[in-house]
């Protein structure tokens, strides 16, 4: 959030209503909130967009430099860390739109090998954390999608220490469990590069003091034109008027898609490739695009759970087909009773509350769930065939 520039107009809320500010800093006390002047007065306030981000935060966009030229400006500063004029370097903002690509070909195109540079990537505890910045001391660390490391305040305070602005910058691990050949603390002479899916204004203050930052959190529109931009350097086996139509059908459904990145735009021009002809491959497009419903149960669910992961789901994929059997829906088709659904829903949510209570494993409850399914057909078929 902090590329907004002193005195740049930004939009407030003021009684309820939405009005334009003039922007004069970041709160250092408050994460996210800044310090504007509006009709004569200094007021702290948190600056707002339309624009909605991945995770539900309200994100400012913005707005006086283009997509490309931000891209540019990751660019440039990637040749910095080359150079060794800038030993940190954050760049935020929705995934999917080609930051890690932009920064992997920044240090291609200054002919850096795997002896130059290290990639880590997803999760990191504190003390994976610890090793990397020892196991690649002296190279450009590039951490992608570790936003892990930001939310442990042991890795946190590691990070810190790599980052320090002072000469010497020393990173400690002092701990009675410390084992191997790793040294407690050591002096780190690498850079890093750290690439987050976080809105810019969720990223810890001590961070971004300690580096440059680019944002490329984009509105809706912006998104549409950084795909525009780099369309014929994707799927290159396609026809350009075969993406250019996929990407019509996108900007013209853009307003039913969840999560709009360049992997979307990759996912329909596949459906568009393999469609036969006289084929609707529109519509397939449209229904695997518009996955609202599927999107909005994976927020609901990783808000009950506290988190998120690849299989969270998959324990719900048996429950769900007996709920839809238990409830009286017709597994040969044609006929479905929704009361029916939300009373097995019901019975299905006590069952698994009262297994979990008797302390029954995981591979009990999948049993039990299969028994259910396997009953209620039985009975389904067999009453089915008295009539």
């Amino acid at each position: 959030m902090p590329t907004t520039t002193a005195h740049h107009a930004v939009t407030i809320v003021v009684a309820k209503k939405r009005v334009n500010a003039t922007f004069l800093g970041w709160s250092q006390k408050y994460p996210g909130y800044a310090t504007v002047m509006h009709e004569g007065k200094k007021l702290l306030r948190k600056p707002v967009t339309d624009q909605v981000d991945s995770d539900n935060t309200t994100a400012p966009v913005e707005t006086t430099f283009s997509v490309g030229e931000r891209f540019d400006f990751i660019t440039a500063m990637v040749n910095m860390a080359v150079a060794g004029t800038t030993t940190a370097l954050v760049i935020s903002g929705s995934g999917g739109l080609g930051k890690t690509y932009t920064v992997l070909q920044a240090l291609a195109e200054n002919d850096l090998g795997e002896a130059d540079y290290a990639v880590i990537k997803g999760y990191t505890t504190a003390r994976g954390l610890y090793d990397s910045l020892y196991e690649n001391n002296g190279k450009i660390v590039v951490f992608d999608d570790c936003d892990s490391v930001l939310d442990d305040r042991v890795a946190m305070n590691l990070l810190k220490g790599a980052l320090d602005t002072t000469t010497t910058r020393t990173v400690s691990w002092n701990s009675s469990l410390n084992t191997g050949s790793t040294p407690s603390q050591f002096a780190f002479t690498g850079r890093i590069i750290f690439i987050s899916n976080k809105p810019l204004n969720k990223i810890p203050q001590p961070i971004l003091s300690r580096s440059l930052f680019v944002d490329v959190t984009m509105t809706t529109a912006e998104k549409l034109e950084r795909i525009r931009q780099i369309m014929t350097a994707l799927k290159p086996e396609l026809a350009l008027e075969v993406k250019t139509e996929v990407l019509a059908l996108i900007e013209r459904v853009s307003d039913r898609i969840h999560d709009l990145n360049i992997r979307t735009f990759i996912k329909a021009c596949e459906i568009r490739a393999a469609a036969c002809p006289g084929q609707d491959w529109r519509r397939l497009a449209t229904y695997v695009l518009s996955a609202v419903l599927a999107a909005l149960s994976g927020l609901l669910l990783s808000g009950f759970s506290g988190g998120s992961s690849l299989n969270m789901g998959e324990e719900y994929l048996l429950a769900s087909i007996a709920v839809v059997v238990i409830g009286g829906t017709s597994v040969a088709g044609g006929r479905a009773n929704v009361p029916g659904i939300w009373g097995a829903a019901l019975f299905m949510y006590l069952l698994v509350t009262m297994l979990n209570t008797y302390g029954a494993s995981a591979g009990l409850r999948l049993i039990m769930t299969g028994l259910i399914i396997i009953a209620v057909i039985t009975l389904a078929g067999s009453g089915a065939q008295k009539r």
